[in-house]
């Protein structure tokens, strides 16, 4: 968020403030306004519950204020590729590494369950190889217990190149974000192609939005109302690779919007006023009435604790002059 804020998102950026989750399980009072919970796959068990704990204060004491991503109902990977397996709306499965159940259809790869860093291996064509991997995954001292297997799915289309789509949701609104075309099964923005041909296909991707009913079933089923969804294309059919709920809106060391860019950062901040406007209309952070935490998340004394390391921690961040 903080690239588009400081940058791109014009006067709107006074209308929005960063908190981390630290910062709100240490607070007192809650700001009368719509909430975006993010990073929800980032957190263990006992941050969500925390987390979940600040969303129902706020549906109490504002029942007619949004809030968005519920901590404890956002599926995160496993559970939506599992439920979207199940539903018929994905043509693959997906299995943890510490489940009974057995990889039915090979080949596979394995990634992290919660993280964004994309696959870990490469395509394993046989129990054997995926055997042979988890091996190592141990002997290098890496837990089995954040990793799963995801079945391949062909998604190479006729001219044998690969296509990466992503589109933004915010609160049942779709939004185009790229689409990346490649040689390679794991489409990334260093591996696309971008000659003219291929940047005019993403464009009318971006302008056409072919995919806005399918996006928003999945982002519902899900119970995600904010995020980024990366998805390909199988025999005409959208298959989900996963959602995102802190997505990049713009990369930190871009300086100039470039084609597709100026086009998505101002849909998204109209989004992203249309939900403050339907919520109350637009107020400076500390003009905000105050929702009291009661009882607060931690004591006088944690909340000195937490305070104090933050600070500590702040300090021996700051970058060398």
């Amino acid at each position: 968020m903080t690239p588009y804020l400081d940058r791109w998102s014009g006067e709107f950026r006074s209308h929005v403030d960063l908190i981390s989750y630290d910062e709100s399980f240490r607070s007192t009072h809650l700001p009368r306004c719509v909430h975006v919970f993010t990073d929800i796959e980032r957190l263990g068990a006992e941050d969500r519950e925390r987390a979940a704990y600040l969303w129902k204060t706020l549906r109490r004491a504002a029942p007619e204020i949004e809030s968005l991503n519920h901590p404890l109902l956002a599926m995160r990977r496993y559970e939506l590729l599992r439920t979207l397996c199940e539903a018929g709306m994905n043509d693959f499965d997906v299995y943890r590494l510490t489940e009974a159940r057995r990889v039915r259809r090979f080949p596979v790869f394995v990634r992290g369950e919660n993280d964004h860093l994309g696959a870990e291996s490469e395509l394993l064509e046989s129990q054997g190889e995926l055997d042979a991997f988890v091996e190592g995954l141990v002997d290098a001292g890496k837990s089995r217990d954040t990793r799963i297997v995801v079945e391949f799915l062909p998604t190479k289309s006729e001219d044998g190149l690969y296509r990466k789509y992503a589109a933004f949701y915010l609160a049942g609104v779709v939004i185009p974000r790229h689409l990346f075309i490649g040689p390679h099964w794991m489409v990334k923005e260093g591996t696309r192609i971008r000659d003219d041909a291929k940047l005019a296909e993403e464009l009318r991707y971006c302008t056409e939005n072919p995919h806005t009913a399918w996006i928003t079933s999945v982002f519902k089923l899900a119970n995600i109302d904010y995020g980024r969804i990366d998805y390909g294309i199988a025999d005409g059919k959208p298959q989900a690779f996963e959602i995102n709920t802190n997505p990049t809106i713009v990369p930190a060391e871009m300086t100039e919007l470039n084609r597709n860019n100026p086009r998505f950062v101002t849909a998204l901040t109209v989004a992203f006023a249309a939900l403050e406007d339907r919520n109350g209309g637009a107020a400076r952070m500390n003009d905000l009435q105050r929702i009291p935490l009661d009882p607060p998340l931690k004591n006088r004394r944690e909340r000195f604790v937490s305070r104090t390391l933050a600070l500590i921690a702040r300090r021996q961040l700051r970058p060398l002059v």
